[in-house]
């Protein structure tokens, strides 16, 4: 008998400095450990990749645009990240 693994999504938010990545970090080391396939996908890196386009050179300089740009960029952000999901 073979049996299929489940997919399964989780998805982790808290404000920059709590302690996302370690975690998350810690516990993909722990899967594959387990030879656990894992994948992770980090919105504000995505967020990044979109303002990079509009010419924002540093991670740090997204907490210091305007709510409106912030907003603009996660909702780009968060379009992208669900088409990569949807071709998994």
């Amino acid at each position: 008998m073979h049996c299929l693994a489940e997919s399964k999504k989780v998805i982790i938010v808290g404000i920059a400095g709590v302690g996302k990545t370690t975690i998350v970090s810690k516990v993909v080391e722990i899967l594959k450990a387990k030879k656990i396939s894992v994948s992770v996908s980090i919105f504000g890196s995505i967020m990044f990749e979109e303002a990079k386009k509009k010419g924002i050179t540093s991670r740090d300089e997204l907490r210091k645009l305007s709510v409106p740009e912030q907003k603009e960029l996660q909702s780009m952000a968060a379009k992208k990240f669900l088409r990569c999901q949807t071709m998994l």
